[in-house]
């Protein structure tokens, strides 16, 4: 895909986490911050334009990766979608598509995962590309989508009925950015927040082309508590060893 960039939101706080001086994306993951992971795979897909949007103590990561990145600050924690809209003012008109990734749970992700979801999404000619994960966490997933045999979604479910019927969105997407600068202004704050989730499901009832691409097992690990982090530490760890 050419004129591609990167956005990675990476402003949240990590309040269950329990942490007070680093961002969230800053909390160490094997021997590097949760952040460093999802860069290290992302430079590897070669984009054009790399930004990184940041929020709470935006200034460690700044200090951590210098100026190797683009910043984006987002004053307001109002949502990913809030996010997003700070990091597209970060791009440039040759920009047409952007690849948007967590700051918090993309850490595993395969540079072939990404590389997939970016052909899928070009050869499709999609307006936006999904990426799936099928296991099933009730605290995190309230809602489940239904592709085609082409991988177009067809529907939004929600709430889940049954789990096996539809796939999870894990929050990481491509997308052309003409779409997400006609979609983010149209959105309606709930309870004070904007979500990227919202522009999915305004693009589907508008007809617009979406997609979706299931990752392997364990390439979508949410890190929201102590527990999640422990999990993702013996995840990382095992990999390592079996280098």
């Amino acid at each position: 895909m050419t004129e591609r960039a990167c956005i990675i939101l990476a402003a949240g706080m990590g309040t269950r986490l329990g942490l007070k001086d680093v961002p969230k994306v800053m909390v160490g993951l094997h021997d590097k911050p949760l952040l460093h992971h999802t860069v290290e795979t992302v430079l590897k897909t070669n984009p054009d334009n790399f930004i990184v949007v940041t929020g709470h103590k935006g200034e460690v990561i700044k200090r951590y990766f210098g100026n190797d990145l683009i910043y984006q600050r987002q004053e307001v924690l109002n949502g990913n979608a809030g996010a997003l809209r700070e990091g597209l003012k970060g791009l440039n008109n040759r920009n047409k598509n952007v690849l948007v990734l967590q700051g918090d749970d993309s850490a595993f992700y395969k540079i072939e995962s990404l590389l997939n979801l970016i052909s899928l999404h070009e050869r499709s000619d999609a307006d936006l590309t999904m990426i799936f994960t099928n296991e099933y966490d009730p605290n995190t997933f309230k809602s489940q989508y239904i592709p085609d045999e082409r991988n177009r979604i067809i529907k939004m479910v929600y709430p889940i009925r049954n789990p096996s019927d539809g796939f999870y969105f894990t929050g990481s997407f491509c997308a052309r950015v003409e779409l997400l600068k006609k979609q983010i202004p149209k959105l309606k704050p709930i309870d004070g927040i904007i979500s990227t989730t919202q522009i999915i499901l305004n693009s589907l009832e508008e007809s617009k082309r979406v997609f979706g691409l299931t990752v392997q097992g364990g390439e979508w690990v949410g890190i929201n508590t102590p527990q999640e982090l422990e999990r993702a530490q013996m995840i990382i760890s095992k990999s390592k060893d079996q280098k």
